[in-house]
């Protein structure tokens, strides 16, 4: 059996607008948001075998948030152009692709691209994966060659708690 985690980067910030989209911050509620919901998923004693995530500002600290809270070693985290790709079409090969010495794969990145997989992987009709979730993603898999449409079964979808905005966020 094959896992795979889906995480959606935090809430990021839209403070200067001469910053590039891939070198844009999370926002203090971003940061809060995905220790939430790291802490979620370690409670339920949830863990990668690997984590990949985009290059993107906003995701890589996503995924450190997410390593240090799962206890899953800095330096192990693989940063893939690929999941920068906002449509789902890029990610299926790489998942495809994967050694299949990991059972637990965990990409951390952006929508659309996440929403549409995990809708194409699930037959789910999602409308939009919130910022700082995860979804679980199970397939009765020996290898994840054998990825295809609707093979997975959505076990979860985590997101922070609904907060009032305060004013600083």
């Amino acid at each position: 059996m094959k896992t795979l985690l889906l995480v959606r980067h935090a809430k990021s910030s839209w403070n200067d607008a001469d910053i590039s989209d891939i070198d844009r911050p999370l926002k203090r509620s971003g940061v809060k948001d995905a220790i939430e919901v790291s802490e979620k998923l370690r409670s339920l004693k949830i863990s990668p075998d690997i984590l990949i995530t985009s290059p993107a500002v906003r995701a890589i600290t996503t995924a450190l948030i997410f390593a240090r809270t799962l206890k899953y070693h800095f330096n192990r985290i693989v940063i893939n152009e690929i999941v920068y790709d906002f449509s789902k079409d890029a990610l299926l090969p790489l998942l495809r692709n994967m050694d299949d010495k990991y059972d637990v794969a965990m990409l951390v990145g952006h929508d659309p691209a996440f929403t549409y997989l995990l809708n194409d992987l699930t037959g789910k009709a999602l409308e939009k994966m919130p910022t700082s979730s995860v979804a679980k993603i199970n397939f009765k898999i020996e290898k994840w060659k054998e990825i295809k449409t609707k093979s997975g079964k959505l076990s979860f979808l985590k997101s922070p708690k609904k907060k009032k905005k305060t004013a600083e966020e």
